[in-house]
């Protein structure tokens, strides 16, 4: 498997705006982003019926869905369980999640094509290539800059179909800053993915 590193990221610090190196790595293998990212939080979309609108349902997880238009859709083309979360919009396919608190990593299983935007202080500071389900079902970013909004786009239609969301761990107590860096550093050092 293979996974990309891109150097990028503007990021507004106060009363200015300052310029940092961001390492951002994409994975299109579950088990590597899970080794890379350690703790973080699953949703499985299970708890609630068919057709249920998402929006502060998942407040207690630390996210918020703000597009108002995602619901709960019943389908076994969602292999995990034959729960996913579908927003259909007319032209361009999004789902919105807003965290609680700035985090460095989120992915989701899928079906059909996505991409995705990171979001800090309401500035992108990534937006993906493409993730298509001939490579994989699975779709990982993992930064060296927290965020906290992500944005995940279907570019093909107006349609985003997501299996289960993963994402975290939150932004660490200051001395944890250096452990995530060290294994942030380790995890680009691996050769394959």
């Amino acid at each position: 498997m293979r996974r990309d590193s891109i150097i990028i990221a503007t990021l507004t610090i106060g009363p200015f705006t300052s310029t940092v190196d961001a390492a951002v790595t994409r994975y299109i293998n579950k088990a590597s982003w899970q080794g890379a990212t350690g703790q973080h939080t699953t949703i499985t979309f299970q708890e609630y019926p068919e057709h249920t609108l998402i929006a502060e349902q998942y407040a207690s997880h630390g996210i918020h869905l703000t597009d108002g238009n995602d619901y709960i859709r019943l389908d076994n083309s969602f292999l995990n369980d034959g729960t996913g979360l579908v927003s259909s919009d007319v032209i361009y396919g999004i789902i919105t999640f807003q965290f609680t608190q700035p985090t460095y990593a989120v992915a989701c299983e899928f079906l059909g094509d996505i991409d995705m935007q990171l979001y800090a202080n309401g500035e992108m500071i990534y937006q993906s290539n493409v993730f298509d389900t001939v490579q994989s079902r699975f779709g990982g970013l993992l930064s060296t800059v927290p965020f906290d909004m992500a944005v995940i786009r279907d570019p093909s239609d107006g349609s985003v179909n997501i299996d289960d969301l993963y994402f975290g761990p939150p932004i660490p107590a200051a001395g944890g800053l250096g452990l995530l860096g060290v294994a942030l550093l380790v995890s680009r050092r691996s050769r394959a993915v």
